[in-house]
């Protein structure tokens, strides 16, 4: 999980594949996509009881995100 995140702000290499935050490339955008995100490394930031998805609902709650805008958030 770490990696993933890790991938996806760009800290290091994607290993294959792309990933897409508000339609932009990771590969390609990654300047753009660290100005439209939060991302703070800690060791216990992640729940290991949490999945992925509820992880992102659960921080989108916390940013304040209406019903509407996390719907926008969830990838499945």
């Amino acid at each position: 999980m770490i990696a993933f995140l890790q991938m996806l702000t760009g800290e290091i290499p994607i290993s294959g594949g792309d990933a897409f935050v508000n339609g932009l490339s990771v590969r390609k955008n990654i300047s753009t996509i660290r100005q439209m995100m939060g991302y703070c490394p800690q060791f216990d930031s992640l729940n290991n009881l949490l999945t992925v998805y509820e992880h992102l609902m659960f921080f989108a709650k916390l940013r304040g995100f209406n019903k509407e805008q996390q719907k926008q958030v969830s990838f499945l």
